[in-house]
């Protein structure tokens, strides 16, 4: 498997629409694999709000373990804060340099991607794009637009905004998340 998809986010929490465009992406042979790669801290991000760290992870551990072509990266939660895509790529390029990686992101991220640290080493690597409801693609030549992939009504933060955050403690699955958060 040379061709991997990391798709990073905060994962607070993981939801069926995440898991939607990974199954998207391998089916479209997009890439090998989907790597999930957990953001401690996210640099545009205010983490005040996000689920703590090592909930996030036992629960996407727990939403993709039946999903062969799927794993969770964890090296962001050894990495100094905040964490920075380009320097997660260059440490993982530099492990593993006969892997070729892919970014997957969703437009609304798309749109300030000018922003990021290193923007110019990271158009070096294919750019997945998957649509956001509401969110127009920027025209640029170096992202690669995920056709066919339609929305999930149902985001993180819809998910952390509601009353019932702490059912993460809870067992539960995708599929709950599915049902309580209207995901079809």
């Amino acid at each position: 498997m040379n061709n991997v998809a990391l798709f990073f986010g905060s994962f607070s929490p993981i939801h069926n629409g995440h898991i939607h465009i990974a199954k998207k992406v391998l089916e479209k042979k997009m890439a090998d694999k989907i790597e999930f790669v957990i953001s401690p801290k996210n640099p545009f991000k205010d983490s005040k709000n996000l689920i703590p760290v090592r909930e996030r992870l036992m629960f996407l551990k727990k939403c993709i373990k039946m999903y062969s072509r799927m794993e969770v990266n964890e090296i962001e939660l050894e990495m100094p804060l905040p964490n920075y895509t380009s320097d997660t790529i260059k440490k993982l390029t530099g492990l593993n340099p006969k892997i070729n990686y892919s970014i997957l992101l969703g437009a609304d991220t798309a749109k300030s991607l000018n922003l990021w640290k290193d923007f110019d080493f990271l158009k070096k690597f294919k750019i997945l794009v998957y649509p956001r409801k509401g969110v127009k693609v920027p025209n640029k030549n170096f992202l690669h637009i995920i056709q066919g992939v339609d929305f999930q009504d149902i985001s993180s933060t819809q998910i952390r905004k509601s009353n019932d955050i702490n059912f993460l403690k809870k067992n539960v699955t995708i599929e709950y998340l599915n049902y309580r958060f209207g995901s079809k």
